[in-house]
């Protein structure tokens, strides 16, 4: 290999069209102050373009949305990696826990949820 050449990982193709980003959009009640794009074919998840984040669809089924709540940025920050990187079950958790943590009054931490 020369270093140029991609690996079968390195592409993806998006089988969401336009309709389906309006139909997130709408679902999710987000304004203009949010842009769906899809990918072109020479884009990958892991590097979007200037100013933007990958998110996929089982992630926003899974409970993600916007704007993030502040955890999710710590958390992805504790774990070292980025948003687009939590499994959708990962959504499913956070959510969960942050209402938990809301209703018992106890101080929300990465840390924390590590530990449980």
């Amino acid at each position: 290999m020369d270093g140029k050449e991609l690996f079968w990982y390195s592409r993806y193709i998006s089988d969401l069209d336009h309709h389906d980003l309006s139909s997130l959009q709408s679902n999710l009640g987000l304004g203009a102050a949010y842009e769906f794009r899809l990918p072109s074919p020479d884009e990958h998840p892991s590097s979007p373009p200037e100013g933007f984040i990958t998110v996929f669809r089982d992630q926003i089924l899974g409970g993600l949305r916007f704007p993030l709540h502040p955890f999710f940025s710590e958390l992805s920050q504790y774990c070292g990696i980025g948003i687009s990187q939590f499994a959708p079950n990962v959504f499913r958790a956070v959510c969960g826990t942050i209402i938990l943590c809301r209703i018992y009054q106890i101080p929300l931490i990465a840390r924390l949820f590590h530990h449980f």
